[in-house]
């Protein structure tokens, strides 16, 4: 079957490819061959919002915002994983957990306030979750939505907290482009893998500390 899909990818190829018989110059493209594992994704039918031959989920983006003077919040002890990325145009990390249910797990990432002044010095700052996703086989491509979450589409949420205080609410700016990409998951283990990029906008009153505009973005997530 492998034999024969690529045999027709080939041949798709070719008869896209057509020259004047003026010009001696061979036909060129673009289009690489196809590897075995791509072949699978083809067979199957993946679609797009899955991850296809067609469409790089989340793909590194070059920082292009000259915003100032917003707060980075520490990463926390990242004791059971990190998540690092850029945000707005800054470095950025703080500590992933997941949660799991009987047919989902979330991904919740944390930034804190640092009191020094209290041994046990660290309180929620930043609180971005990504949940019900299907605990079942969730490799791929997912949109993010500040909806319920669907077949190819995950719930994200932001807020600024102060412990169990939220400071301030976030929404995903949906003319922006936010992915999830799961790359590995281990349900027995726990360890995930994935990436993710997103923005979140908001109308509430905003100290200078966080802006009204926040996107993050070439952001890997690990558990371990």
């Amino acid at each position: 079957m492998k034999n024969i899909l690529l045999i027709l990818y080939t041949l798709l190829i070719i008869s896209s490819c057509v020259k004047d018989d003026s010009v001696n110059a061979p036909c060129e493209t673009d289009i690489n061959t196809p590897t075995e594992n791509e072949i699978d994704q083809f067979s199957t039918g993946k679609t797009l919002s899955q991850g296809s031959l067609l469409n790089e989920c989340v793909s590194i983006e070059n920082i292009t915002s000259i915003l100032t003077d917003f707060t980075i919040l520490d990463k926390g002890l990242q004791e059971e994983g990190t998540a690092k990325g850029i945000k707005i145009n800054e470095e950025w990390e703080a500590s992933t957990f997941l949660y799991h249910f009987d047919s989902s797990f979330s991904i919740l990432n944390f930034t804190y306030w640092v009191d020094s002044s209290i041994p046990i010095s660290y309180f929620s700052g930043e609180f971005i979750s990504i949940s019900s996703i299907p605990i079942n086989n969730p490799v791929g491509c997912y949109y993010l939505t500040p909806n319920e979450s669907t077949m190819d589409s995950i719930r994200c949420i932001y807020q600024i907290l102060e412990d169990d205080i939220t400071l301030l609410e976030y929404k995903l700016d949906e003319s922006k482009e936010n992915k999830l990409e799961i790359l590995e998951y281990d349900n027995a283990t726990g360890i995930l893998k994935a990436k993710m990029k997103a923005s979140f906008i908001t109308d509430e009153a905003a100290a200078p500390d966080f802006p009204e505009e926040v996107r993050f973005f070439n952001v890997d997530i690990e558990t371990y």
